[in-house]
């Protein structure tokens, strides 16, 4: 334990302490931003949809009153009610009521097909999707209620650390554990102060053992302040969120298949599990890229490119293939999306772009892209302890026999 708590002192210097304050600043200011934007696009959505309902309930009116057949006349009463719920809980901006008149109104709409009346397919699933999240709001009494329109947001705290997990941790990991740690052998190296550790009666594999579980535990701290950093962004704009609320997700961790809606604190969990296993894995990368090289800068920068380059690599692998990416999804840079194992699928956006007459680029549209995990999140966990353990023992290979003194 003493060599342990050694390390942990010695790499949890100033260069550490500058590295968290700008994880924090980059998640607060990335979760600040992206809140207010959503939040200023769902203050317009719900003026919308005060309009749309309040259409719908003279037009489900008109046609309950000219629809002849009993049973359409009673589905099209049952919406306008439903929609002039909706309006009164719009009006009066009370959340609970638009979750119950959401959930009344996509029941009506699902029950459509009795009256004879066919919904097209994505206005059927969008009223399915409203019916399973508005049923799980009011059982569990959550409220807040995000807009099924906005495909992913910053709208509160909780969900502020999602959406930045879900869009940045991938990237964000093995850069974090690069600049931490990629020169931290190096550096004792050419400043000489590996010459008191080793010189005590314990084996350099020891030694490296240390070092990397200290490595591995600050990479921990790192990701905890990219965490709050992100709750602290959107709790400012939105308040805190609830940690309840419904998302769709693998229905299990062990295995893959069928989703269903889980609670954001199992997905976190799940989250967390895979990106503890990926700060081992580049923990002991970087350890390797240490043993390596012996120029702090070059293993620095060299460590960061190779590690980052090969996720985004990795990622676009995946997406170009539709997952069907073949040996490289076996690769520990395609296994290090924590929340992506978590869902059990890989969000992308998509943006089109055109050229105008005057050969100027402007944006057309964005879409999003999704691609279903290979294996359930577990098997990420196991690759990766397994190519963590590999990376280690080959870096503590060299190293034993490495002349450093």
């Amino acid at each position: 334990m003493k060599l342990l708590f050694m390390e942990l002192r010695k790499q949890a210097d100033r260069k550490f302490l500058v590295v968290l304050v700008l994880i924090f600043a980059f998640a607060f200011g990335i979760s600040l931003n992206g809140a207010k934007k959503y939040n200023n696009q769902v203050s317009s959505l719900n003026e919308m949809s005060l309009y749309n309902a309040q259409i719908s309930v003279i037009s489900a009116t008109e046609n309950a009153q000219r629809e002849k057949d009993a049973d359409r006349a009673a589905y099209y009463e049952e919406e306008a009610a439903a929609y002039s719920e909706l309006v009164t809980a719009y009006e009066n901006k009370d959340v609970p009521a638009v979750i119950s008149a959401t959930l009344r109104e996509s029941n009506n709409e699902i029950s459509s097909n009795k009256a004879g009346i066919i919904l097209d397919d994505e206005s059927f699933n969008r009223a399915k999707k409203n019916v399973d999240i508005c049923s799980i709001l009011v059982k569990k009494g959550i409220k807040f209620y995000h807009s099924p329109y906005m495909e992913e947001s910053y709208c509160d705290g909780v969900q502020a650390v999602t959406s930045f997990l879900q869009e940045y941790l991938f990237l964000l990991l093995p850069i974090v554990m690069m600049l931490l740690f990629a020169d931290c052998l190096a550096t004792e190296i050419r400043m000489g102060s590996i010459k008191l550790p080793l010189g005590l009666p314990y084996s350099r594999t020891r030694f490296l053992w240390n070092k990397y579980i200290a490595g591995a535990l600050l990479g921990m701290v790192a990701l905890f302040v990219a965490g709050f950093g992100a709750f602290l962004g959107g709790t400012v704009v939105a308040g805190t969120g609830d940690i309840r609320y419904p998302i769709l997700a693998e229905k299990s961790f062990f295995s893959v298949g069928k989703e269903i809606y889980i609670a954001e604190w199992r997905l976190w969990l799940r989250a967390g599990a895979v990106s503890f296993c990926a700060l081992l894995f580049f923990a002991a990368f970087a350890l390797f890229i240490g043993v390596l090289i012996r120029n702090c800068i070059f293993s620095l920068v060299f460590g960061t490119i190779l590690a980052a380059g090969g996720v985004f690599a990795m990622r676009k692998s995946l997406m170009t293939s539709g997952g069907a990416n073949g040996f490289l999804q076996y690769l520990p840079f395609s296994l290090t999306d924590g929340v992506a194992a978590g869902l059990g699928k890989v969000y992308q956006k998509t943006f089109s772009f055109q050229d105008d007459s005057a050969g100027l680029v402007s944006f057309v549209s964005s879409n999003t892209m999704v691609v279903k995990t290979a294996f359930p999140g577990i098997v990420f966990c196991i690759l990766l302890i397994l190519w963590s353990a590999a990376f280690f023992w080959i870096a503590a290979a060299i190293f034993r026999k490495k002349d450093v003194l």
